[in-house]
């Protein structure tokens, strides 16, 4: 028994010792195992920086048109600041009714691969075009406004619009900058 105890006594004692080695812990590693270098260039002195987030973004009514399933209405942005700003991808729209209570679900994505950062000086506008399904049945009436989460924006934005909510309404990716 004393030999038995005396050899575990060996081997934990020789294990200790290879643990302890100053030999390098990464040799014999896989590639995939090593420490992961740095994702992207650190930045230099000479970098720009992006615009900040659009504050003062006045949205609004652009042109409607009707055709015979579906009504279109553009929905503008317009930067009122003093300096330029970014706003990218799609809008989130809420319909909302006379006491500020949502209707029905938000619109969907009108999706076409066009969603981009735009950056918008002072005075420009660019849109996004709102499909409303024209279906009977499944509509609800009472809209007074639509609710705008822009992204890149600091604010929510409202305009107003008495349009019936229908399942299946949606909004297009904001598109380039209108003088």
């Amino acid at each position: 028994m004393k030999q038995w105890a005396t050899s575990i006594g060996a081997l934990l004692a020789g294990v200790v010792l290879v643990g302890c080695g100053p030999g390098d812990p990464m040799t014999g590693r896989a590639g995939s195992d090593l420490p992961p270098g740095p994702l992207q260039p650190l930045p230099s002195e000479t970098t720009s920086t992006p615009p900040p987030g659009c504050r003062g973004l006045e949205a609004g009514r652009g042109k409607t048109e009707s055709q015979s399933d579906a009504d279109f209405l553009d929905i503008t942005l317009t930067n009122r600041s003093g300096e330029a700003c970014t706003i990218h991808g799609y809008p989130t729209l809420t319909m909302r009714d006379g006491n500020g209570r949502g209707i029905g679900e938000p619109a969907g994505f009108r999706t076409s691969g066009a969603a981009r950062y735009l950056i918008l000086d002072p005075g420009e506008t660019a849109t996004a075009t709102v499909r409303f399904p024209k279906t009977t049945g499944a509509c609800t009436s009472g809209t007074v406004r639509i609710e705008l989460l822009i992204p890149g924006a600091t604010e929510r934005a409202f305009i107003s619009e008495n349009h019936p909510y229908c399942p299946g309404w949606t909004v297009g990716a904001i598109s380039g900058a209108l003088d």
